[in-house]
């Protein structure tokens, strides 16, 4: 998920984590996690840190043949949905 930096600020991020999130609960998920560069964002939206660590191994899949491997600047952010 990204907003261009001209629509930042206007409540669309919100609207898209909310819409996102929505989807989630009617899929009957436990938990949503994302990695991110606005780690103060998602806990506005209700997200706790976590260590990259705690992700399951699936997502290493792709970190793996990103350029930044394995010196992420990205955060772990996750929400219980329960």
């Amino acid at each position: 998920m990204a907003v261009a930096p001209e629509y930042v600020k206007r409540g669309l991020g919100r609207l898209l984590v909310n819409a996102f999130l929505a989807e989630a609960r009617d899929l009957e998920l436990p938990r949503v996690f994302a990695l991110t560069y606005k780690p103060g964002f998602f806990a506005k939206c209700g997200f706790r840190l976590i260590d990259k660590e705690d992700l399951p191994q699936k997502v290493w899949k792709e970190c793996v043949n990103c350029p930044q491997f394995p010196n992420c600047e990205e955060s772990a952010v996750i929400i219980d949905l329960e």
